[in-house]
């Protein structure tokens, strides 16, 4: 069973309903109620360090990082029942939000913490959930997808560097065989699975864009 942050969730949960409206970090209330939906492992945010680059690849590799018990006790409050065995089952919390739309409507009522191309993103991707909640995993899916995409490309390395480490996520015993004949980079197979494709090929480092 993963570990959670405890027993409550943490004084400054984003769930509570006493927390600072629109402090939310990078991401929009529309792509926190999409998780739930989506039954992803969300992270307590006093135990990931986000100032690190590739906190999230750490996240879900169990490096770092505990499951944030308000976002349990806000599915246990729409009466979701996580799917995932290793994550537990938690009792309803009255100090949490009561509903996925009230979560987003408080959150924007204060504050703004994101920017305005997830604000767009992340609103287009929950009015899909209005006719197919059953979806949300692949909504979700197709939301991580655009915002991946130039985040792997923030810091790159000189193609063609030999230091036997990948490009992404600097895993180490990378060898030619995991060469990228787009880019010249040496990429491991995870990365190599997340990219749009497939297929780690990019055309165009500066501009960030996929070969798709």
């Amino acid at each position: 069973m993963i570990k959670t942050c405890g027993a409550k969730p943490c004084d400054d949960c984003p769930w509570r309903k006493t927390s600072v409206a629109g402090w939310l970090g990078a991401a929009a209330p529309e792509r926190f109620a999409l998780s739930i939906l989506a039954d992803t492992r969300l992270p307590c945010h006093q135990t990931i360090d986000y100032s690190d680059p590739n906190w999230k690849h750490k996240w879900l590799d169990g490096e770092q990082g505990t499951l944030c018990t308000g976002a349990l006790q806000m599915s246990a409050n729409i009466c979701k029942k996580p799917r995932d065995p290793e994550v537990p089952a938690v009792e309803p919390n009255d100090n949490i939000f009561s509903s996925l739309d009230g979560f987003i409507a408080y959150h924007r009522t204060g504050i703004r913490s994101w920017d305005d191309e997830e604000d767009e993103r992340a609103k287009a991707a929950w009015a899909k959930t209005k006719t197919s909640p059953w979806a949300a995993p692949l909504i979700l899916a197709e939301l991580d997808q655009d915002e991946d995409a130039p985040a792997y490309l923030e810091t790159p390395r000189n193609p063609g560097a030999d230091d036997g480490k990948c490009a992404l996520c600097e895993k180490s015993g990378m060898t030619e065989d995991h060469r990228c004949f787009g880019c010249g980079y040496l990429i491991c197979e995870d990365c190599d699975a997340e990219s749009p494709t497939g297929q780690h090929y990019v055309i165009d480092h500066e501009q960030g864009e996929w070969n798709k």
